[in-house]
């Protein structure tokens, strides 16, 4: 596997967890996301590819990022 690839399936895994969580009722609407570090940490991938996937959370409407303030789960995340 390249590198190119080995950064999308760790960002792939990060909005997978984050998806389950929020199935689960683990997160709920308005709840904050830990720090990058932390996610990393937890979900055993690099920093880097926590960004992606928080992007990638963020293009469907699943988190909304605040630099400075955190990640949270939006009011209203679609059906997941």
């Amino acid at each position: 596997m390249t590198r190119q690839t080995e950064k999308v399936a760790a960002a792939e895994i990060v909005v997978s967890r984050v998806r389950a969580s929020i199935e689960s009722g683990e997160l709920r609407s308005g709840d904050r996301l830990p720090a990058e570090r932390e996610l990393a940490k937890r979900l055993g991938v690099s920093r880097p590819s926590v960004r992606s996937g928080l992007k990638s959370l963020a293009a469907m409407g699943v988190v909304q990022i605040r630099q400075g303030a955190g990640t949270f789960i939006t009011a209203g995340p679609p059906k997941l």
